[in-house]
Order: structure tokens, then C-alpha cells, then sequence
């Protein structure tokens, strides 16, 4: 075979790159979207103690991809890699893709052209490769390669193997990897649970429940109050960040927070939408513009926030955190009114 390359949809959430490549392969399959809307509902964020100009908000599903009904999943030491392909990472991926899985791991952008460290500093980061072409001697791969925006590129094999080589020394922030590579496939519909498979309304209440009262009470799952906020409370962790921000006169503002929650409120209308659409819950006109309007405010402030890192304003400042505690208020207005329905 002198060429493969897998599919690759348009994925829903492409604020990071683990939600990014998961959702590209399942979203091959249609019938992915019962399980999506019943999941990626709970928001976390380390609780913010004003120690730098720094704030993410993760989606509690971000190792979502270890317990996919749609994704069959393997994980691999590198060092299996040293002893059966002797090190070669080119054909390793090469035999790996052939037998239809895709492959995610750690490599240095800086040998990735791509990437926007490109032979200028090292930054190790988690890459997807899901194709080759022998003709030509490059993979497809995917990352958030320039600016934090998710895309899709190619790469040499010299520059794959010098990429994958750099990166030897784990670090914390990729201590989940520990220095394996994970191989993904799409499963069937006819290898998928349907039970796991199907929109799962009373999950979707309960995380909605715990979304609203700050609670993670997913099964095996304990609480982790102490270092992070959950749900409705990730908002007040923003408005202390806005806070510092304000405080020391910091000229820019760090968009991944305010863009993930925007983001989850795209998902959440989308989440409504489905549920009305499949009958899962009446008819209800309201929901849908009370929810378009919290999904306006998150927009609206977004915009704002990108304003004031083009030019720092106190007034624009003044107008995130109001759009933050609006959005925070109506949305608990929102969702308490639609679960006691």
C-alpha cells in the first residue's frame, strides 16, 4: 500500500486538541451523537489563587477517549516500539494506520513545520497522525498548531522521527501519556454497547444537577473540591481571575477559559436542540430562547475579551465581568426552571 489516510470529520469542540482528535474519529459514525449529549456536561478549572495571568476550563470529560463506547482503544509502551520495530517510528505508524488506527502521542513541534515553535523553541505537545503517503514520505497529523486553532497538516518522516526522538524527557503536563502512545479505532455500530451508545436522559439530568450545584459525583469518582471548581462555580473562579487581571494591570487577557465556556454554551443549546428534536423532552419555546440568550452573552463576552487583548481597556474589563456574571445568573435561572419540568 503506497498511501492511507483515515477519516477525519469536522469535530464539535475544538478548544484542545484531546477533545479535537476523539471527536474527529467518532463523528465518522453518525450515530455518535446519543453518546456526545450525553456526556461533555461538567466544567472544571484549578481554583484560581492569583498566582499568574493564567485561567483553563476543561471539559470533566477530558479523558473521555479511555471510555468511548465508539472508540476501540490500546496503549502501547514506547519501548515496544524499541524492541519490535527497532526504534523506527516511521514504520511503526506506517504498520499501525494500515491496520486502521489512528495515532496520538507526544512529539516536539519544534521539527513540526506546522507548528507555530517551528525551529524556534522546543514544545513538546500531543500529536495525532492518521495517514501516510510512501510517494511523497509524509503523515497527515493534526494539532492546534498555530494561534491554538485546530488543524490538519503534513509532516516528513525525517522531520516525524526527529520530532518523536527530541521528545524523551516526560513532562507533568503530559504525565497522563506516560511515555506510551495510544492507538484509536472507530468502532462499528455492531461493536458498540447500545446501551453505552444511546442519549442517556437521566445521566444527562444528573450531570446537569451537578453541573448546577458544583458537584462531581461521576461513578468511581471523588470529589476534588480542594484544588478545582465544578460547574456554576467555574464562573466565580473567572470573575477572581478578571479580578487579577484588573489588579496588576495585565494587558492581556488568557482567551482559553472564556472561549471554552463558550464553546460549552454552543453545546449545551445543541444538546437542547437534540433533546426536542428525538422527543426526549416537550416541546418548549422558551428553553430555546431563554438558552440562546445565555449563549449570546458567552459570545458577546468572548468578543469583548479579544477586543481588550488588541487594545487593554478598564471599561472593556468592566463589561467581561458583567457579561461573565449575567451569563453565570441566567444560565442557573435556565437550567433550575428546565429541571423541574
Amino acid at each position: 500500500m503506497n498511501n492511507k489516510t483515515l477519516l477525519m470529520a469536522d469535530p464539535v469542540l475544538r478548544s484542545y486538541p484531546m477533545y479535537a482528535h476523539t471527536l474527529s474519529i467518532v463523528a465518522n459514525n453518525p450515530s455518535y451523537l446519543g453518546w456526545f449529549y450525553s456526556n461533555y456536561i461538567q466544567i472544571s478549572c484549578s481554583k484560581f489563587r492569583g498566582e499568574s495571568n493564567s485561567f483553563q476550563v476543561n471539559y470533566h470529560n477530558q479523558h473521555e477517549r479511555y471510555f468511548c463506547p465508539w472508540i476501540h482503544y490500546n496503549r502501547l509502551n514506547k519501548e515496544f516500539v524499541t524492541s519490535k520495530w527497532n526504534g523506527d517510528i516511521v514504520q511503526f505508524l506506517i504498520d499501525i494506520i494500515d491496520q486502521s488506527f489512528y495515532v496520538y502521542f507526544v512529539v516536539d513541534n519544534y521539527y513540526i513545520p506546522a507548528s507555530w515553535s517551528y525551529h524556534k523553541v522546543s514544545h513538546p505537545h500531543d500529536l495525532l497522525v492518521y495517514g501516510y503517503d510512501l510517494k511523497e514520505k509524509t503523515f497527515n497529523i493534526a494539532d492546534a498548531f498555530v494561534d491554538g486553532k485546530y488543524s490538519h497538516a503534513t509532516c516528513t518522516f525525517s522531520e516525524m522521527e526527529a520530532a518523536y526522538t527530541a521528545y524523551d524527557q516526560p513532562s507533568d503536563i503530559y504525565r497522563a501519556f506516560n511515555n506510551n502512545i495510544e492507538l484509536l479505532r472507530l468502532n462499528t455500530t455492531d461493536e458498540v454497547d447500545p446501551y453505552l451508545a444511546l442519549f442517556n436522559l437521566p445521566f444527562v439530568e444528573d450531570s446537569l444537577r451537578n453541573f448546577l450545584t458544583g458537584n462531581d459525583l461521576s461513578p468511581g469518582m471523588k470529589p476534588i473540591f480542594e484544588n478545582y471548581s465544578m460547574g456554576i462555580h467555574v464562573y466565580d473562579d473567572l470573575m477572581k481571575y478578571l479580578d487579577y487581571v484588573k489588579d496588576n494591570e495585565a494587558t492581556y487577557i488568557d482567551l482559553r477559559g472564556i472561549y471554552v465556556i463558550s464553546e460549552h454554551k454552543k453545546i449545551m443549546l445543541s444538546r437542547i436542540e437534540y433533546m426536542l428534536e428525538h422527543k426526549y423532552i416537550h416541546f418548549d419555546k422558551k428553553l430555546l430562547t431563554d438558552y440562546k440568550d445565555v449563549l449570546k452573552e458567552a459570545i458577546l463576552t468572548l468578543n469583548v475579551a479579544i477586543k481588550y487583548n488588541i487594545k487593554p481597556d478598564q471599561i472593556l474589563l468592566s463589561k467581561i465581568h458583567t457579561g461573565v456574571e449575567k451569563m453565570r445568573n441566567r444560565e442557573m435561572d435556565v437550567l433550575s426552571e428546565f429541571l423541574t419540568k
